[in-house]
């Protein structure tokens, strides 16, 4: 196991924070009414601009620390079971890395709650900002695969207390509290494969799928264009 060393900084990921916010409000249209929406909604990106705080722990394992078998996965001696794995041919795997970040924390209990709405937003927005920009920085040197791993393409989230095991969440500033809950809530952890060129990315319906997964291998949902 190697620890690998990502700094992702708050500048980095305005832009794509922006983007996202604005898909998850819908605030982006146009008329008087948005535009006031937008207003308020900056006023609060300022105001969280202080609490943006990045923060991540990656591992890298290689394929003598891992073993892909169907829709399991055992990695670092813990075993991690998700559907959409099945979709992944084990030759094509080349190690994994396996992370956690977060954004800081975004609650303002002083403000009204359309504001405190707008805050929220905005720290899930940075949060799937930095992991975006995770995944482009592990890119730059190694092909990647889709994002897996607790709430990622129906991994149940029970899943996330191996993470935690192997990655020690609080060496970032985070608690994993009633072994379901980590706080500060804008944060998250999963994984991604090293893979080699002949890996395809899954079909985006898997990442919110509710079949069953025995389901999951006669699913011809990723070949629809």
């Amino acid at each position: 196991m190697e620890t690998i060393r990502i700094d992702i900084n708050r500048n980095q990921c305005y832009d794509v924070a922006e983007r996202l916010f604005f898909e998850m409000s819908g605030i982006d249209k146009e008329g008087p009414k948005y535009m006031r929406m937008r207003t308020d909604a900056q006023r609060m990106r300022d105001r969280v601009e202080d609490r943006i705080c990045i923060n991540m722990i990656c591992n890298f394992y290689s394929t003598s620390e891992m073993e892909l078998t169907g829709r399991s996965l055992k990695l670092g001696g813990e075993l991690f079971t998700c559907a959409a794995f099945e979709q992944i041919d084990p030759v094509l795997i080349k190690g994994a890395y396996l992370y956690a970040l977060t954004a800081g924390e975004y609650d303002f209990k002083e403000e009204t709650i359309v504001n405190r709405l707008y805050a929220d937003f905005w720290g899930t927005a940075f949060t799937d900002a930095a992991r975006i920009l995770v995944s482009r920085e592990l890119g730059k040197n190694d092909q990647v695969s889709d994002n897996f791993g607790p709430g990622f393409f129906g991994m149940n989230t029970d899943e996330m207390i191996k993470v935690d095991k192997l990655l020690d969440f609080k060496s970032i500033g985070v608690e994993f509290r009633n072994n379901k809950v980590m706080v500060p809530v804008k944060s998250c952890a999963g994984l991604f494969f090293s893979v080699t060129a002949g890996y395809e990315k899954l079909h985006s319906a898997c990442r919110d799928c509710i079949g069953s997964v025995q389901n999951c291998k006669l699913c011809k949902q990723r070949e629809i264009n």
